[in-house]
């Protein structure tokens, strides 16, 4: 029980007597808010004693409170009140941060975090300086410096996104520090997140016709299968690189093939695999990769690995050779392009599952207005598999449905097995 005398104020801590100095507490002329003040301070320390005696953490409130005066923080700190404020600096911070959330993050994210969001925090905020000191102002200050910054790369400001992307670690970094408790609040609670969307000039429709060009200049079976991949199954980067022999399969009437979800692990770590339809689209160049496939490595695309996270840069090369410019965001908007077709034609679920993405984000990141649409507001062309707006999107109706059922015929003696046996140099009897 805290009790005050003449000239010190008692605490118990596990039934041993700790002083506190009057003095120090009542220095200056007496007056009635030093009264209340040293009412305050009697409070304060008896739901500490309280918390101390029974084991558990201080109110966060409190220990704000006693933080306020410099001789009770520090001898609160002395007698393990309080947990002791820790000189923490941004870097310490950022490094420590990092060292933990490292093993969550794909190989990417730990990319952007340890580089690019490093170069612009650090040098803004100041590495030498203790988080306990970063205030609101402080903050606000970064954000300014970040919206009149210009990127290193292409000597112009940074957009809007990538300020908002910045700004949102930031608040991740130092929401972390609250939770750890180096610090009682977050300087950047209050800097709102912006919009996170590619400017207008990068989202880009990219049509069946392009893609028919882009294959056919396409030096391998290999190539030719990620190319469509990439467009018809709407696969992120690197995501057809993990895709198995084995995930090809045949069900009764359709065939399905498994891609690994680069964004989603089971508890187990895991990646996540996304059963998606075999459209007819892909059907041939699969077929012929299966054909040709060596059985050396269960990888369906065994011959383009060495290329790895870097595999965009020869396929701008097939494009030029194809007659045409790479677009921006290369794999970004044939996925997004996809995302449109397979929500339209099939709904929210079906693009969900398939493409994976969460409906917000398709809403907030991919969703487009494609030509298709605009002809059939106008009423010019109604035949909307012209365009990329339905089902094939390269073919009529007819030649559709033709092509589907003799690529079903093939797959469904192909895929009999549950494994595709490599068919070597023997004579192709399809």
């Amino acid at each position: 029980m805290v009790k005050q005398l003449k000239d010190r104020i008692l605490v118990t801590l596990n039934k041993r007597r700790r002083t506190f100095r009057l003095a120090a507490l009542l220095s200056g002329p007496s007056s009635q808010s030093k009264d209340r003040a040293l009412r305050k301070v009697l409070q304060d320390l008896e739901e500490l004693e309280v918390a101390f005696n029974a084991g558990i953490k201080p109110d966060p409130n409190v220990v704000q409170s006693v933080r306020k005066d410099g001789y009770i923080a520090k001898r609160c700190e002395e007698l393990g009140l309080i947990p002791p404020v820790l000189t923490l600096t941004v870097e310490d911070l950022f490094n420590e941060f990092v060292e933990r959330k490292k093993s969550e993050w794909s190989g990417a994210t730990y990319l952007k975090w340890n580089d690019t969001t490093r170069q612009h925090v650090l040098p803004g905020l100041g590495n030498n300086r203790l988080i306990v000191e970063i205030t609101r102002e402080d903050a606000d200050q970064f954000h300014a410096m970040m919206k009149s910054k210009q990127s290193s790369r292409t000597n112009k400001p940074l957009s809007p996104s990538h300020i908002s992307k910045i700004m949102a670690n930031s608040r991740s970094l130092f929401k972390y520090a609250v939770d750890r408790e180096y610090i009682s609040r977050n300087p950047f609670d209050h800097i709102k997140r912006g919009k996170e969307r590619k400017p207008e000039g990068r989202n880009v429709e990219v049509s069946a016709r392009v893609i028919r060009e882009v294959i056919a200049a396409a030096p391998s079976a290999e190539w030719r299968l990620l190319i469509a991949i990439w467009r018809w199954l709407g696969a992120r980067k690197t995501e057809p690189l993990g895709i198995k022999v084995s995930g090809v399969k045949y069900h009764d009437g359709y065939a399905t093939i498994a891609i690994p979800d680069c964004k989603r692990r089971d508890e187990y770590g895991n990646h996540v695999y996304r059963q998606v339809p075999v459209f007819p689209e892909i059907s041939p160049h699969l077929l012929d990769v299966l054909e040709q496939h060596s059985g050396q490595s269960n990888l369906l695309l065994e011959g383009l690995q060495k290329h790895g996270t870097s595999i965009d840069k020869p396929f701008k090369d097939i494009i030029k050779r194809a007659g045409h410019q790479p677009w921006p965001a290369i794999c970004n908007n044939m996925r997004a392009t996809r995302a449109n077709e397979v929500e339209r034609e099939f709904g929210t679920v079906a693009e969900s599952n398939w493409i994976g993405h969460d409906p917000g984000t398709f809403r907030k990141h991919y969703s487009q207005v494609h030509v298709a649409d605009m002809k059939k507001a106008c009423a010019i062309d109604t035949n909307m598999t012209q365009n990329g707006g339905q089902q094939s999107c390269t073919e009529s109706p007819e030649e559709s449905e033709k092509a589907s059922m003799q690529v079903s015929a093939l797959l469904c003696n192909l895929l009999q097995t549950s494994q595709v046996p490599p068919l070597g140099l023997e004579p192709r009897t399809l």
